[in-house]
């Protein structure tokens, strides 16, 4: 199922498209919405717009220092929401393998250059089975497949080394004891659980829905506070105390940990 475009973002899109073939006409023949716009699961307080952007041609400095002016045009205009995206030259567009390298990577501001960042197995499964096309074909019938037992494992080490970091490493931990880093770790990590267990990817609150429905009671006061604190950032607290909740935390993302591992 395509999810459905926001109303809201409609304005910043279209003169997104609109700009880039002004400014640099002809330079993307195609463009797609990933991210939680294709999972429906666009919140307008915290969400990016996230795109992919394929090129009929090999970027140029000038067009780098032309997209950085769309963006910071748009910025000023649309505060927002920031928009972050690749920018992709893909000759034959078969074979991600294929992507020339560096691409342009539009990121926190700034247009760089790079030759991994976001450029993941993730990406392009979203993309493939779930991008919204603004230009182009549509994004199912682009010319390539996703390897999903590369996917998993991709998500298994993430798992083991990022999120299990969440539970070993001082600073990490310490993010714990912050609402953001409560949001961020368990539902995140809830993300990849549901992955292992449905073979689909879902959304933050998607992931904590599911949770609550499928987990242990006893996790379900923590996953609640996750939601709330992405989706009603206004509720009470249901921990009268943030070291305990963050403790808790820490146990929760070990039992995350070890029902991810039960799939390797």
């Amino acid at each position: 199922m395509t999810a459905t475009l926001p109303e809201v973002v409609r304005p910043l899109l279209d003169e997104y498209l609109a700009l880039l073939e002004e400014k640099l006409p002809g330079l993307v023949g195609g463009f797609y919405l990933q991210g939680s716009l294709a999972l429906d699961a666009f919140n307008a307080r915290l969400s990016d717009i996230d795109f992919v952007a394929f090129l009929n041609r090999g970027w140029t400095t000038r067009d780098l220092t032309e997209l950085q002016n769309i963006h910071d045009t748009l910025h000023q205009k649309y505060r927002r929401w920031p928009v972050e995206g690749l920018f992709l030259e893909w000759p034959g567009q078969a074979d991600p393998a294929k992507v020339v390298l560096p691409y342009l990577n539009q990121h926190m501001g700034k247009i760089t250059l790079e030759s991994t960042f976001e450029l993941n197995d993730v990406t392009w499964w979203l993309l493939k089975e779930k991008g919204i096309a603004l230009k182009g074909p549509e994004a199912h019938s682009l010319g390539y497949s996703v390897d999903w037992q590369a996917l998993l494992a991709g998500m298994y080490r993430n798992q083991n080394t990022y999120w299990a970091s969440y539970t070993r490493k001082p600073g990490r931990m310490a993010q714990l004891l912050t609402g953001w880093g409560i949001e961020w770790a368990v539902l995140g990590s809830l993300r990849q659980l549901y992955t292992f267990r449905e073979n689909d990817i879902t959304s933050k609150s998607g992931a904590g829905r599911y949770a609550l429905k499928n987990l242990p009671a006893k996790w379900h006061p923590l996953v609640q506070e996750a939601l709330n604190l992405r989706e009603q950032p206004d509720a009470p607290s249901l921990y009268t105390s943030k070291v305990f909740r963050a403790f808790q935390a820490v146990r929760f993302l070990r039992y995350v940990r070890k029902e991810c591992n039960r799939f390797s």
